[in-house]
């Protein structure tokens, strides 16, 4: 039996990770909307054209874990590549790493919330902004190319189905309501 130093199997594993982070990772399916939709389902968003999707949550999570965050990137060119459905039905490519948008104590205060910015491959105007949190995955692509895009979860009770649409295709009729402890109905005390 060869004898195989244990510095040598470390160092192929860290290689065999690293490729894994820095390939094209494709997380998301195509699936009907027959197969995501369910009664009682609690729906926010209903653009009048979206693209169904069921994600592969647990895999997305690792390769989530894994992204350098902004300042440990030394040349974003070669940040790890995500790939992301887009509505009409290709898909595009973005380098990612973590970057904190929200406010520090937040961050520490709700460690399973992970944001993350990129920057288009196929697209170099589009930029993506990402996260992960309680409520599942979301994205925006603002580009000059295809205009704002958007991913939410298809209803409040899923982590694994998404829609992937257009902000065009989208028109919110309901006013913008407060959630917590003031309500629409209440006034405002000067």
């Amino acid at each position: 039996m060869t004898y195989i130093p244990k510095s040598f199997l470390n160092l192929l594993l860290s290689l065999l990770l690293i490729s894994g982070v820095n390939a094209q990772n494709n997380f998301f399916n195509d699936v009907p909307e027959a197969t995501v939709r369910q009664a009682a389902q609690q729906r926010v968003i209903i653009p009048s054209k979206y693209r169904t999707l069921r994600l592969d949550s647990t895999f997305l999570l690792s390769f989530l874990k894994l992204l350098p965050s902004e300042e440990k990137i030394a040349n974003k060119n070669m940040a790890p590549v995500i790939a992301i459905p887009m509505p009409d039905g290709t898909t595009a490519s973005f380098r990612i790493w973590e970057s904190l948008v929200i406010e520090p104590g937040l961050s520490k205060a709700q460690p399973k919330i992970m944001t993350f910015t990129g920057q288009g491959i196929d697209d170099p105007t589009a930029t993506i902004k990402l996260d992960w949190t309680m409520y599942g995955f979301h994205a925006m692509i603002l580009s000059a190319v295809t205009g704002a895009v958007f991913m939410d979860p298809y209803d409040r009770q899923t982590l694994t189905n998404y829609i992937s649409y257009y902000k065009r295709d989208y028109s919110k009729t309901e006013p913008f309501a407060e959630s917590g402890p003031i309500k629409m109905n209440q006034k405002a005390r000067p």
